[in-house]
């Protein structure tokens, strides 16, 4: 079959149905039941396991991961990482953003606001210390208030 193109990624989730309940993996299963090209699933992988499950039940090629790596870029590794692994990543982040943005201040503080609540979530207190960073007047607060919550939330 000629389907004109190499590969396809299929996410399930409707629209209407936005981020509520579980994508339909069935669905990528029958994507790649249909065509005789690699299909990547994507929908509702937020580790390394799952993305297994997801090529077990779906006989995908390969998992792409969006929303579960927010917060979780170590979701890629295939081993469980440690506080100091993620706070490494967490650091290595912050110095790629400070690299590449730093000429537009405004728009470095809002990604790392962001990008930064994400880190936050889960972890103890974390809705706590939310408000306090999208309420930072500067980088460097921002920064300071979320790795001071980093360290109290480990402790």
């Amino acid at each position: 079959m000629d389907e004109g193109v190499n590969a396809l990624t299929v996410h399930p989730r409707t629209r209407s149905q936005q981020f509520s309940g579980r994508a339909p993996w069935d669905i990528i299963a029958e994507v790649v039941a249909a065509v005789a090209i690699p299909v990547t699933g994507n929908g509702d992988v937020s580790s390394h396991d799952e993305a297994i499950a997801m090529q077990r039940a779906t006989g995908c090629a390969a998992v792409m991961i969006g929303r579960g790596a927010l917060g979780a870029p170590w979701v890629f590794c295939a081993t469980p990482t440690s506080e100091d692994d993620r706070a490494r990543i967490i650091r290595r982040h912050c110095a790629l953003m400070q690299e590449h943005v730093s000429e537009r201040a405004a728009l470095l503080l809002r990604r790392l606001k962001k990008h930064l609540s994400w880190y936050s979530s889960g972890r103890p207190f974390g809705a706590r210390v939310r408000p306090a960073l999208f309420a930072a007047s500067s980088a460097e607060v921002v920064q300071t208030l979320f790795w001071h919550h980093w360290r109290e939330s480990a402790a």
